[in-house]
C-alpha cells in the first residue's frame, strides 16, 4: 500500500472525554510520520423476521454505525529518534482507553467509581471529523496497537545503547500505530423533507 508523507497529512490529534479538549496528543508533535492504512466502514443494522408464507422477511430499520480504521508508520534511522518518539506517542495513547475515576473515600484504597468511560475526541481534518470545518469527533477508541519493528537485518535490527547511567537501551527502528474507532453521533444524522427539497441532517 502507497504511503503518505507527513506534509500532506493532517495533524492526527486525540483528547480523552474527560480533558474538554484541554489535553490534545498530536501525532505530529512526536516525530514524522506516514499514513499506512485508512478505512472508513458504515454498517445499516435491521431487525429481519421470516414468516410462514413470505418470500421476503418484515424488515424494520435499527440503526447505522460507523467504524473508522487507521495506521501510523513512525520510521527512524541512524542517530535518529522518531521511532522513540512514536513509542511516546503511543504510549500515552494507550492511557486513554482507561476511565475517570472518582475516589468515594480516600481512606480506603481503590474505593473507585467510574466516573466517565474511556470515550475521546478526535481530530483528523480530511480524514475523520465532525463537520467540514474539522471540529473533533467523539469515538470509542475499541482498540488500540503499537508495533515496533524487529528483526535480524540492519534496517529491522533494534539498536542498542546505554543510557547516560550505564542502563542497557533498546531503540526500535521503526514503529506502527494502529487504531479502531466507532464513531458516537452527538446529533441526529439522516434525511428530512425541507419545503420541496430532502436535506442531510448532522454534518458529515
Amino acid at each position: 500500500m502507497a504511503e503518505t508523507s507527513t506534509s500532506t497529512l493532517p495533524n492526527i490529534k486525540i483528547s480523552p472525554l474527560w480533558s474538554t479538549h484541554t489535553k490534545w496528543i498530536a501525532a505530529s508533535g512526536n516525530g514524522t510520520y506516514a499514513l499506512t492504512e485508512f478505512s472508513d466502514n458504515y454498517s445499516s443494522n435491521y431487525n429481519m423476521i421470516n414468516t410462514f408464507g413470505r418470500m421476503d422477511p418484515l424488515v424494520s430499520y435499527s440503526n447505522t454505525t460507523r467504524e473508522v480504521n487507521f495506521g501510523l508508520l513512525f520510521e527512524g534511522g541512524d542517530g535518529d529518534i522518531n521511532a522513540s518518539t512514536g513509542i511516546d506517542f503511543a504510549q500515552k495513547i494507550a492511557r486513554f482507553q482507561y476511565p475517570e475515576y472518582h475516589n468515594l473515600n480516600d481512606s480506603i484504597p481503590n474505593a473507585l467509581l467510574i466516573k466517565r468511560p474511556p470515550l475521546v475526541f478526535v481530530s483528523a481534518p480530511g480524514l475523520l471529523a465532525a463537520d467540514a470545518e474539522g471540529d473533533p469527533i467523539l469515538c470509542v477508541m475499541k482498540s488500540f496497537a503499537f508495533t515496533p519493528t524487529v528483526g535480524l537485518t540492519p534496517l529491522t535490527a533494534p539498536v542498542i545503547g546505554l543510557d547516560f547511567r550505564g542502563n542497557k537501551t533498546v531503540n526500535f527502528q521503526s514503529i506502527t500505530v494502529r487504531f479502531s474507532f466507532t464513531v458516537l453521533h452527538e446529533e441526529s444524522k439522516g434525511w428530512i423533507l425541507s419545503g420541496d427539497k430532502y436535506k442531510f441532517l448532522g454534518g458529515l
